[in-house]
Order: structure tokens, then sequence, then C-alpha cells
């Protein structure tokens, strides 16, 4: 039988084009190791730990994890302050910052030393800093993005959804000075104020307001001027009776949380109505909604519960003994020792929960978050 010998002439032509081709590839991956050491060796003095997290500022690493546990602990410390941020709960203490998230693992820790720790959340960043100290830290999800030692003692901090976030800082020669910040961290307005500002805030139109307190004729007053981020110069200048907690966004303008009720403004600074004349305990606020617990007499034997929007508001008489509240999808969740009571469509259910709780933080349309000491839970309210 004839052997078939295999043909193993090669094309000359695809041979020479597979080299070139191999040539090429050896000499851009040598071009670019090249080009990687020289911009290695030429930017060294700017390749350091803060550029590094400045690049990841926009990433949100939560909202795959979320909370897939009921419970998470943390350190128990008496200075620890709470805030629900990017689907975590942080928890602020005299050791620092850390989040924490599904199944209880602790997702994030920073370790800074905090007197007095306060968290002033957003949906973008949350800035945490000390009440009375000189350094403030911003977060996102991942980690620290950002911090600042400054010259001035911090009195209040706040941090809007679209990435500007402020600082009120005491004036060494009286008065206040206002540091506002983008969301790349550049300082973009420095206001000086010469009234006793004790607080600032942003609403959901990005406009921040700075309160200050004022008393003529033996009576007290809040003077709140608003400015707008890239411009020179504060604006609408207005004046509340009594002490303005905090500003929030409504349907047809803003309403106002004082320290006898609430008011609602419209978006030229006019009063609309205002509801209740006892002394606000607790609020807290969620999108075209705002609830509180009034004190209903001086005696404080009963207390009630309100509900607010821009056309109407709903009372439900509850227990004294308060000790915080959140506003769940319409449902106003008041906080006891062992138990939440929950108001909801003309109706009001007791939930029983371990004694000790500290604060209770809205979650979602039917969850809250309950803080104690060294550990958190999550209840359904529905």
């Amino acid at each position: 039988m004839k052997r078939l010998e295999a043909n193993t002439n090669e094309n000359e032509y695809y041979a020479r084009i597979s080299k070139k081709l191999r040539n090429t590839k050896y000499l851009a991956l040598l071009l670019t190791v090249a080009c990687a050491f020289l911009t290695l060796f030429a930017y060294r003095d700017r390749l350091t730990y803060g550029n590094f997290r400045y690049l990841f500022r926009d990433i949100d690493a939560a909202g795959n994890a979320a909370f897939s546990s009921d419970t998470v602990y943390y350190t128990a410390d008496e200075n620890n302050t709470y805030a629900y941020f990017r689907e975590d709960l942080a928890v602020g203490s005299s050791g620092g910052v850390a989040f924490h998230r599904a199944m209880g693992s602790r997702s994030f820790s920073d370790e800074v030393n905090f007197r007095s720790p306060v968290l002033a959340p957003s949906k973008k960043y949350l800035v945490a800093y000390d009440s009375g100290g000189y350094n403030f830290y911003v977060y996102n999800s991942l980690g620290r993005v950002y911090n600042e030692k400054l010259d001035s003692e911090i009195i209040s901090a706040a941090a809007a959804d679209n990435g500007h976030f402020a600082l009120l800082l005491k004036n060494k020669k009286g008065g206040a000075d206002i540091f506002v910040y983008d969301r790349n961290f550049n300082r973009v307005a420095s206001l000086t104020r010469h009234g006793d500002a004790y607080t600032i805030g942003f609403l959901e139109d990005g406009r921040l307001y700075i309160c200050e307190c004022k008393v003529e004729n033996a009576s007290l007053y809040t003077d709140i001027v608003f400015y707008t981020v890239g411009e020179k110069e504060t604006h609408g200048d207005m004046r509340v009776s009594g002490l303005a907690y905090k500003l929030g966004g409504s349907k047809n303008g803003f309403y106002a949380l004082l320290d006898r009720g609430i008011s609602f403004y419209g978006e030229d600074g006019e009063k609309n109505y205002s509801f209740g004349t006892a002394d606000l305990l607790f609020a807290d606020a969620k999108k075209d909604s705002v609830c509180v617990i009034l004190k209903e007499n001086s005696s404080g034997e009963e207390c009630g519960a309100y509900l607010y929007n821009d056309e109407e508001s709903v009372f439900y008489a509850v227990s004294k003994g308060a000790k915080g509240v959140a506003l769940a999808s319409g449902r106003i969740c008041v906080l006891y020792d062992g138990r939440i009571t929950v108001c909801y469509d003309g109706e009001t259910a007791e939930i029983e929960i371990p004694t000790g709780a500290r604060k209770i933080i809205a979650v979602d349309s039917d969850k809250v978050i309950v803080c104690y000491n060294d550990y958190a839970k999550i209840f359904k309210v529905r």
C-alpha cells in the first residue's frame, strides 16, 4: 500500500504576516510596561491614598447587600449615634465610624477619635464630625473619601443628596462661618453670619438654610436665610416665632419644625398655616409628609402623634414616655421602652420589643430599625 505524506510546505506570505503580528504584539506589550513605569516615576508624588479614595467617591457597594439578617451587633458606647445610610446602618462612636450590613457583618470601620460624634447622612455622602471639634470626615458606602481639619469649632453640618455638603463653624471674632463644598470636595463658598447661627440643613431642591436665634422684647425668634450653591449672596430672609429645629420640603413649598409645633410655607416664604401649640418632642419626615410627637398639656400626661402634609393633618392620642418616632410609608411608629406603637389608617397597634431601645429609624415601607446599646434589630410594622 502506498503511504500518503502530509504537505508541509508553508505559504510564505501568511508566514510573514504572522511574524509581523507577533512582533507587534510584543512591541505593544513592551511599550505599555515602559509607559506604566514612566507614569509611576513621573507622578509618584501624586499617587497617594487620598487620591485613590477620591477615585472611588461615586461607587456604591451597598444596594446589593442590604440587611439579610434582622440583627447587627456593634461595640457598646454611651456616645453611640446612628444613621441609615445607603442601606447600611452607620454607627458613630468614641472610636470612630462603622457601617453594618448583611448577615450582621461590619462592612467598613474607620478608627478616629470622637468625644461627641454626630452623623449627617444623605443619598450621596455621610459627613461625620465631633460636636465642638475641628475635624470632619466624609464617607461613601465603601469608606472614607475625604477629611479635613478646620481652624474653628464645628457647630453643625449638613449633606445634600446631590453631593454638596456644608459645615457651620464658630467664628472666633463672633458670629459664625459656613463653608460649602461641592461633590468633588472643593470649597465653593465661605459665608459669614453675624448672628447666633445654631443649625444648617439642605432642602430637597438643594438650597442651604441657616437658622439664627434672636431675642427681642423678651420673645424668641429664628431668622432663616437661604443660600443656593453657585451664587454669591444669601437670599430669602424670613423670621419665625420660636426656635426652628429643622426645615424640609413639601408639595407647595417647605415646612419648619418649631419648638411649639410646625408651620408650612409657600415657595415665596409666606406662611400658609400652622399646626400645634404644644412642645415638640420628636419628629421624622419623608417626602411630602412629616410626623411629630407633641406634648398635649403642661403636665405631660397625654401626648399627640400628628401626621402632616400640605392638605391635612391626622391626630392620634399616644401615651407619654416616647423615646423617638419614625415615619414608614404613612405609619407613625412611636418608640417606647419595650414596645412600638404603630399609628395608621385611624387605628393604633402595639408591637412588643426588647427593653433598652435608644433610637428608631425607618428602613422602608414596612420595616424599622431599633437601635440598642450594643446591637440593632429590624422589626416589621405592617
